[in-house]
């Protein structure tokens, strides 16, 4: 919509469609009551932008009320990359927990795999070796997850020495 259209317009007929509803939602109202500015963010529900609106009141020399100057700014990208932000902070500390919960699991699971392969290898008879054997390799297969827990937590590739 071009600016000229928009002059005299309220703020929910422009912001909604023109539906003709007022939701009461819209900050001239406070502005005027309160006679003060007044700041708010607006999402437009049909096309998901978001804009900053601030309505100033417009004094005459005598002190009435002649108006309000509403000024709205498109923030709908900088919200985007706030978000963005907010989602690299929550998989870094999502990459921590992994990482001690990782390291946390692995000094255990190594005593219990070293144990289980000294049981099969010293076990006396079939269904004990079989038992160890399988504890074993369930061990194993725990180890391998939580390499795999340790590699996705790292932001880089592991440097082998």
């Amino acid at each position: 919509m071009a600016a000229p259209d928009l002059i005299g317009r309220r703020c929910d007929e422009v912001f909604e469609g023109g539906t003709g509803r007022q939701t009461g939602q819209c900050g001239f109202s406070q502005c005027v009551e309160s006679r003060q500015p007044v700041t708010e963010e607006r999402e437009i529900p049909r096309t998901g932008e978001v804009f900053l609106q601030t309505y100033s009141p417009f004094f005459d020399a005598h002190g009435s009320l002649v108006g309000v100057v509403q000024i709205s700014k498109d923030v709908t990208a900088l919200r985007k990359l706030q978000q963005q932000l907010t989602h690299s902070d929550k998989m870094i500390a999502l990459g921590r927990l992994v990482s001690g919960v990782a390291h946390e699991i692995n000094n255990p699971l190594t005593a219990i795999l070293g144990n289980a392969q000294l049981l099969q290898l010293g076990a006396r008879d079939e269904v004990t070796r079989q038992r160890a054997k399988v504890l074993v390799s369930e061990t194993e297969r725990t180890a391998k997850i939580v390499r795999n827990l340790v590699t996705f937590a790292r932001s880089q590739k592991p440097d082998r020495k």
